[in-house]
């Protein structure tokens, strides 16, 4: 994959999450009977949403891609062949946890484990550690209470989704 290609997807990834936080996840206001129960300005979960719930998504899913956020630039600093791609998942990661980073500003990392020494064992792992945070994150948007939440990790999953594809093809 050349980097140009990890680049453009990692624009594509930026600008998608943007339109998503700016068109779909901004709130609802002035909008009734939509039966969409976000805070009208961050696209979060309101008090009518089940904060509890919504909020333990939110932490959950911070943990998650700051544990995958870490394994991916450690793996691309011990494995300079796979830098593009591990810049270009780190780049998306980064800029999921920007979005939710407002309502769980205290999130820890998940544990991620070593990078492995032998390139194709690393790939593997990652690979491992985004199919289960790409599954995750579908899971997530079907439990969250808030609209602009379900919508916004279904959108996350389904970016993840796409880079698992470009990583599916690392080591060929």
């Amino acid at each position: 994959m050349s980097s140009r290609s990890a680049l453009q997807l990692t624009r594509r990834a930026s600008l998608g999450v943007a339109l998503l936080a700016a068109a779909g996840c901004t709130g609802t206001e002035g909008q009734t009977g939509s039966g969409d129960s976000s805070g009208p300005s961050t696209g979060m979960p309101s008090a009518s949403a089940s904060p509890d719930l919504d909020a333990s998504l939110v932490e959950q899913a911070r943990a998650e891609l700051l544990g995958i956020t870490d394994l991916a630039r450690r793996t691309g600093a011990a494995h300079p062949g796979l830098g593009a791609i591990m810049e270009s998942l780190v780049a998306m990661h980064e800029a999921h946890d920007l979005v939710l980073a407002e309502s769980a500003p205290d999130a820890v990392a998940a544990p991620s484990g070593e990078v492995p020494e032998r390139r194709s064992l690393a790939v593997s792992v990652v690979r491992r550690h985004e199919v289960t945070l790409q599954r995750q994150l579908a899971e997530w948007a079907g439990d969250a209470d808030s609209g602009p939440l379900a919508r916004l990790f279904a959108s996350m999953s389904a970016a993840t989704a796409q880079h698992l594809t470009l990583l599916s093809r690392v080591g060929r």
